[in-house]
């Protein structure tokens, strides 16, 4: 009973979903940063957006620019759409460019807060992972002008096997009962 336990324990940590978030100092933004598994699309990646709604202060609404310091991701794909509220591109840094998804678009019109938005990242290569941990610099500005900065760390994979689909979990949670009971 214990090495079926055990390994059931070491598989579901093995798969269980990679899954970083990460909130700004002034607790205004928060970014949740997961594999998309319910779609079907190989290696797509979401970045969940939040401009987070902050009792008893001024903020409102922001306008910002992300720089993601991973060469590997790209957000200017077709399941992205650049609108009036933000747009995708790449920004040139020496040899590198780096993805960039911005509200300092043509029209500078500010997200609001309670505002989610979901931005979906594939591997710039197709086979390529989009590996390892990354930063994010933001940049953004308040509906007060105040001008904010934060370099912000996630996690990507790094090896990791693909996360299962819950029927998959739910199936292998049956069989090991299904073993238990006839180890009985």
């Amino acid at each position: 009973m214990k090495k079926t336990l055990l390994s059931a324990f070491l598989v579901i940590v093995f798969y269980a979903p990679v899954y970083s978030s990460v909130t700004t100092a002034d607790g205004f933004i928060t970014l949740d940063y997961y594999e998309d598994t319910q779609s079907g699309i190989e290696n797509r990646w979401v970045l969940d957006f939040k401009v987070n709604e902050l009792s008893g202060t001024q903020y409102t609404s922001v306008l910002f620019d992300m720089r993601f310091l991973n060469t590997a991701m790209d957000f200017d794909n077709i399941y992205n759409q650049n609108n009036d509220f933000y747009t995708f591109g790449h920004e040139d840094h020496f040899t590198y460019e780096y993805p960039v998804i911005s509200s300092h678009g043509v029209k500078l019109i500010p997200t609001y807060a309670g505002t989610n938005y979901l931005f979906y990242s594939l591997p710039e290569q197709q086979k390529e992972l989009i590996i390892g941990n990354f930063s994010i610099d933001i940049y953004y500005i308040d509906a007060l002008g105040n001008t904010n900065s934060e370099l912000l760390r996630l996690s990507g994979p790094v090896g990791f096997t693909p996360v299962p689909e819950p029927v998959s979990m739910a199936l292998f949670v049956f069989g090991i009962i299904v073993c238990y009971s006839k180890a009985k």
